[in-house]
């Protein structure tokens, strides 16, 4: 190898160093602006001290004026950043895309001065959107035709977006399955190399529209210590897996303490975010995802550890893999591998399998906390049973176990309404642990099935209410081990002896499997007999599920209110301060 290769080679190397690991310490904070990218000179000294003086535009691209500073008199460890104004990507020139939009962060936060990422300034709230133009095309269009449809002779691709220069007017374009049609504003449709639109005004296209993945992404590469706070970030496209070369790069470390807290992200022309081994100790709190083929995945094809220690908390997750966003699993949560993960406090609706955990042989998953989340309207997919909350895995039936692989799984306190499939589903050949849930007209209350093993669960203070096939579904190889009881069983519409199959009824049950001796089949008096919001499956005064559980150290309920409030433990995942007026306790109820 030639002295000049190796040089080549050294600094490379020495570049990816200095982007993984420079943190700049500050004496102080300092508060930095960036404006949307215009005519150099448009924002006063345009060295970003202030909302005035602003830095033009978010990268530099292939333009020589403007761009972020980073480190020495940039932005540095504990400063926050505010992106002020409407953002989109214009591609003047030919050249890539890909680089022209990609913001690297080369310094990192710490764990006292985290690099702060804004877009709620008092002086102009900002947006990023993941659209763009390509202006070096042809954006010459024909028609209109007799119902108003313009067309063009490009493929625009399956993502567009109207006049996201004028952000309150900004519409997601949807898809049509025909070249042309009567009423439908706002809609497209690709076909033979062409697109067809009609606007919402029904005014030409020309100028107006924006394509998915010409776009802005915040590139995030071994990064430590960056916040994402009341971001907007419609299209969101962001790396998290490439150098400062835009190459795929497999070798750890990877980005640690990154937190998006109060951020929206809508309408993704893929995983809002894919992480990876590495990926470790990411927060996102109270954050919006909606509108996208699924919304967090995590992956363990980088050494098999999987992305760990992650909070997702008080986060809304709905309409995934639905209309022109196809997935075949559209999970809110697809967690590949891992460790210590905990979701709590989280809606998701209209979603495949809501909380989907997922590994192979010889790859652990352990310690996941599922609590207090909201689970509603949960739809079959192409690859996904529709189930609310769901531990898989590959489980082989003859070669190596992954018995001591997946322990550690703790779901409670959880509201799960309206599944295709299970309310909770678990395959898993080690214990897992489901206290103090609801699971309401869903296809299966609750379905543990191991292919070659026998199943060990702990059931307990569970309320499993109307469900279309089956209560449970417990299945394995051998004598299961099960600590089930102290649960509240009731079907309004079916016959309780097709819901009870194969057991035919609830004592055949119980008998068969020797569970469930303080359990009954009664009504819980949940607050709507059609529930549909988390609070319709709260029981109400009188409920047998008042007072009749048992103590298992959960020590607040779905609402916060402390356990226990009575005699004993509640049932479900509501904790109520008035006993049961009247009710006959566990032997009436049998």
């Amino acid at each position: 190898m030639s002295r000049e290769s190796r040089i080549g080679i050294d600094v490379r190397h020495l570049v990816s160093a200095l982007i993984a690991l420079i943190t700049i310490g500050s004496a102080s904070a300092s508060t930095w602006y960036v404006r949307p990218e215009a005519a150099a000179g448009t924002y006063g000294k345009e060295d970003g001290t202030s909302y005035a003086n602003a830095f033009n535009g978010l990268t530099i691209g292939d333009r020589s004026k403007g761009g972020l500073k980073w480190g020495t008199g940039g932005i540095k460890a504990g400063d926050t950043l505010y992106i002020c104004g409407n953002h989109w990507l214009n591609i003047s020139k030919a050249s890539d895309s890909f680089f022209h939009g990609r913001i690297p962060i080369p310094v990192n936060g710490t764990a006292t001065a985290p690099i702060t990422i804004r877009m709620d300034s008092s002086s102009g709230a900002g947006i990023i959107w993941g659209y763009g133009r390509n202006t070096t095309l042809s954006d010459s269009w024909s028609g209109p035709d007799s119902n108003g449809v313009y067309n063009i002779s490009r493929d625009l691709g399956a993502y567009i977006a109207q006049d996201v220069t004028k952000t309150s007017a900004a519409v997601y374009l949807t898809s049509m399955s025909t070249t042309t049609w009567t009423g439908n504003y706002g809609a497209f449709c690709i076909k033979s190399g062409k697109t067809y639109v009609k606007t919402t005004d029904g005014k030409s296209p020309a100028g107006r529209l924006y394509t998915g993945d010409i776009a802005y992404r915040f590139a995030l590469f071994r990064n430590s210590y960056i916040t994402f706070k009341n971001c907007n970030f419609p299209g969101l496209i962001m790396d998290v897996d490439r150098d400062e070369n835009g190459e795929l790069d497999p070798n750890l470390p990877r980005n640690t303490h990154i937190t998006f807290d109060g951020c929206a992200f809508r309408y993704g022309s893929q995983t809002f975010f894919r992480l990876y081994d590495g990926d470790n100790n990411w927060i996102f709190r109270n954050c919006l995802f909606e509108y996208a083929p699924d919304a967090i995945g995590t992956y363990g094809t980088l050494g098999g550890v999987g992305s760990s220690y992650m909070l997702v908390t008080g986060c809304t997750f709905q309409h995934l893999g639905v209309g022109i966003f196809p997935h075949q699993d559209a999970h809110g949560l697809g967690i590949r591998r891992g460790v210590g993960n905990t979701y709590e406090h989280n809606t998701f609706i209209d979603t495949g399998s809501a909380i989907e955990f997922w590994t192979s042989v010889g790859a652990p998953m352990r310690d996941m906390t599922v609590r207090y989340n909201f689970i509603k309207d949960i739809r079959r997919k192409l690859r996904t049973e529709g189930g609310g909350i769901v531990i898989s895995g590959d489980n082989p039936v003859t070669g190596t176990t992954t018995i001591g692989e997946r322990t550690g799984f703790v779901i409670y306190s959880n509201v799960i309404v309206n599944c295709d499939g299970a309310g909770i589903s678990s395959n898993n050949e080690d214990t897992v642990t489901v206290v103090n849930n609801v699971m309401s007209n869903c296809g299966i209350g609750v379905r543990f099935e191991v292919l070659r093993s026998p199943v060990k669960a702990v059931f307990k203070n569970n309320i499993i209410y109307n469900p279309r096939q089956l209560f449970v579904s417990v299945s394995g190889i051998g004598k299961p081990t099960l600590s089930w009881d102290y649960n509240v069983y009731y079907s309004k519409t079916g016959n309780p002896l097709d819901v009870w199959k194969p057991y035919g009824d609830f004592n055949g049950w119980r008998q068969e499997m020797v569970v469930d001796p303080h359990s009954c089949e009664a009504d819980p008096m949940m607050t709507s007999t059609s529930p549909a919001t988390d609070t319709d499956c709260k029981p109400k005064i009188g409920s047998c599920a008042i007072d009749s559980g048992i103590y298992v150290g959960i020590q607040k309920d779905y609402l916060g209110k402390p356990i226990p409030q009575g005699a004993s433990a509640d049932i479900g995942a509501f904790e109520d301060a008035n006993p049961k007026n009247g009710a006959l306790g566990w032997g009436g109820y049998r």
